[in-house]
């Protein structure tokens, strides 16, 4: 997560996706990715990588700072044992 937001030209940014490591540089105007694309916000290009929303300053840090990992999936929960209901009693 990158708290201070000016960040100087040419610092570099990394951001983790589905256990891939990508990385930005701080270009003027804007931010260029490894691949060559520029965009003008740490979001827009953070959204290339993931194809959804992303909020830019949380998904980047500065290169050699602390980087999060990507969070791992949550296992899949053992289910319950069946529970059965007990009849419903009728008036008559």
């Amino acid at each position: 997560m990158i708290e201070n937001r000016n960040l100087a030209i040419g610092t570099r940014l990394v951001g983790r996706y589905r256990k891939a490591e990508h990385t930005a540089t701080v270009v003027e105007g804007g931010y260029r990715l490894e691949d060559g694309r520029e965009f003008k916000s740490p979001s827009s290009a953070a959204m290339a990588i993931t194809k959804c929303a992303v909020n830019g300053w949380r998904f980047w840090s500065v290169e050699g700072a602390n980087v999060p990992k990507a969070p791992t999936p949550r296992k899949a929960r053992k289910p319950h044992s069946r529970v059965t209901r007990a009849p419903v009693e009728t008036s008559a």
